[in-house]
């Protein structure tokens, strides 16, 4: 399934309550600053979340960073055209030892920002439910500081094309 040239990226969940997600991508150029950036192909049944249309066989750019505690992935319909943004607050990054997997682990607050610059956060009831906000301050002050550096820098353009 990867050859040399291409990584595993392996979503995962707090506290396994969800099975990781593993995919194989490739390390394509990033024009950010300290991001490492990789090619997917989304692989599931076409779906829209938000606003985004994911389309079986089409290209996610996807951006990591070894100190910002999210990502981004930028949506391209199957013609190539980006579709928007889709950003998950994170965990930071794991990358082996000999750079073969990249393990990022979702920390249910997510951000879409549309075409017409339009920034929504998702999934605030799936944080909430999960009772951090309430047993946990400091891991709620870290996820909430992460969004707003995500909603900022999506506000800014920052991975705009």
């Amino acid at each position: 399934m990867f050859d040399d040239r291409q990584i595993a990226i392996v979503k995962t969940h707090p506290g396994n309550v969800k099975p990781p997600i593993r995919y194989a991508a490739r390390p394509v150029h990033c024009e950010q600053p300290g991001w490492l950036a990789y090619s997917a192909e989304w692989m599931l049944p076409d779906t829209v979340v938000a606003g985004i249309r994911f389309e079986t066989g089409c290209e996610l750019i996807e951006y990591f960073s070894p100190t910002a505690r999210y990502n981004v992935f930028r949506v391209h319909d199957r013609k190539g055209k980006v579709t928007g943004l889709y950003c998950n607050v994170t965990a930071l990054v794991r990358i082996s030892d000999d750079g073969s997997e990249l393990v990022w682990e979702d920390r249910w607050l997510d951000a879409v920002k549309l075409a017409d610059g339009s920034i929504t956060i998702l999934d605030e009831d799936e944080y909430e439910a999960s009772g951090v906000p309430d047993s946990d301050p400091e891991l709620d002050q870290e996820i909430r500081g992460a969004l707003q550096e995500l909603v900022a820098s999506l506000s800014r353009g920052d991975w705009d094309d």
